[in-house]
């Protein structure tokens, strides 16, 4: 953990930019809010796809975005081109190392004033490690930074912090309630 984020009951608060309050909703701002809302789980969808682009990914940044993958330290990875190169590491040794990955956010919070926003979002992800078949929880969280450019809204900045990991002892794999794997050996 570091200077920017402390821990306090029941997970990290984020203080490396003071929050603002929207100043009253309107249906325009509930509609920034939704927009913000499909970004996010867009970005999630786009992460945990075999078939995913890391273009893509790095489109949903603006031109000049910023992500940093705090869990890795103090790298700050700015441009689409730059976001483009780290997600297409990230992504090529997530799909080496694990399947069926899912990317889930929670108790979002979203901020909109004008062409700009904030959000914060709770982060766990899961994925089955092929190196020892195991299933493996990541619990984080999402911090944004966000502007709207047009009528889209696009991450200018996104902070990703990892608090915690673990393994589940074993678990079963179904598909429409039918069980098809043990966690032991695939059928």
């Amino acid at each position: 953990m570091n200077d920017t984020t402390k821990t306090i009951a029941g997970g990290p608060t984020p203080l490396h930019r003071p929050a603002f309050t929207t100043k009253g909703y309107t249906l325009e701002t509930a509609a920034d809010i939704v927009a913000i809302q499909q970004l996010l789980a867009r970005y999630s969808h786009l992460l945990d796809s075999d078939t995913s682009d890391p273009k893509q990914i790095a489109l949903l940044f603006a031109p000049d975005g910023e992500v940093l993958p705090a869990y890795e330290g103090d790298a700050v990875y700015k441009g689409r081109e730059a976001i483009e190169k780290w997600f297409a590491n990230y992504l090529f040794h997530s799909r080496k190392g694990s399947k069926l990955r899912r990317h889930l956010i929670s108790s979002i919070r979203i901020e909109v004033d004008g062409d700009k926003g904030w959000a914060f979002s709770m982060l766990d992800a899961q994925g089955i490690q092929l190196a020892n078949n195991k299933l493996a929880f990541f619990i984080g969280s999402y911090e944004d930074d966000l502007v709207r450019n047009g009528d889209r809204w696009f991450f200018q900045r996104r902070r990703v912090s990892l608090d915690y990991s673990w393994q589940a002892p074993e678990y079963t794999l179904c598909r429409n309630g039918k069980q098809i794997w043990d966690g032991a050996v695939e059928k």
